[in-house]
């Protein structure tokens, strides 16, 4: 940066003391610039000198004053912002913990979970005593799981004895909310499944516990405040 703020300044000297040379030559019957340049006007000339001497103290203010006038705001407001960072992780890391713990703790109580649905379910069965589980599964509809984000959706198969004293599999999906089994229904297919839970979670309401949901990283301060980009000016001056 410093390289060409001090490049612009010699460039800036250099074209005003052409400046300043002009108007002694131009005195002369003649010179060896009336020379060189007999195919211009003088006055022309003149102008455009004064043009880049223009141009050239707009790149040595930029460099000189400007540029490093928002450098120094940006390191003020970089500093306040990192003492923000401290708090910011701090907060993450826990929200962080919290989240791990809770989805270890759901990973881990999935079968005490789907035995739980299996009690709760075989009361409606002919002769719950019968019943014997045989697998379980977890199941998603993002039409419930959206709407209701605290639902888990349990597929159980179960073989039971009808009414004429047979055993008979069947499969049943089971939603819990708030780690309760709340509904259930016999599963034909998905679309006929799906509607049941969706009707019967109306009726019964929504989610009561808070939502656990995986924190987001904060950005740094160097994410949040973005440095200053030093300008490339392109020094194309007049051609004479």
């Amino acid at each position: 940066d410093s390289k060409i703020a001090v490049d612009a300044n010699m460039a800036n000297s250099v074209l005003n003391a052409d400046i300043n040379s002009l108007a002694k030559l131009h005195k002369t019957e003649v010179s060896k610039l009336d020379i060189e340049i007999n195919t211009y006007d003088f006055d022309v000339l003149k102008s455009k000198r004064f043009a880049d001497s223009t141009k050239l103290n707009e790149l040595t203010k930029y460099y000189n004053i400007d540029y490093p006038q928002l450098i120094k705001e940006y390191n003020t407001n970089l500093g306040i912002e990192k003492v923000k960072d401290i708090a910011l992780m701090e907060t993450y890391n826990s929200a962080l913990i919290n989240f791990e713990k809770n989805a270890e703790y759901m990973r881990s109580n999935i079968e005490a979970e789907a035995d739980k649905c299996f009690s709760w379910l075989k009361t409606e069965f002919n002769d719950p005593y019968s019943a014997i589980f045989e697998k379980y599964g977890l199941k998603t509809y993002p039409s419930i799981t959206e709407k209701y984000p605290c639902a888990k959706i349990y597929s159980l198969t179960v073989r039971a004895k009808n009414g004429f004293g047979s055993y008979v599999p069947g499969k049943y999906l089971v939603v819990m909310i708030d780690g309760n089994p709340i509904t259930a229904t016999e599963y034909n297919s998905n679309y006929e499944a799906e509607a049941n839970l969706l009707i019967n979670l109306m009726l019964e309401g929504g989610c009561k516990k808070s939502i656990v949901t995986q924190p987001i990283k904060p950005n740094t301060a160097e994410e949040r405040i973005p440095r200053p980009i030093m300008k490339v000016y392109d020094y194309k001056f007049f051609t004479y």
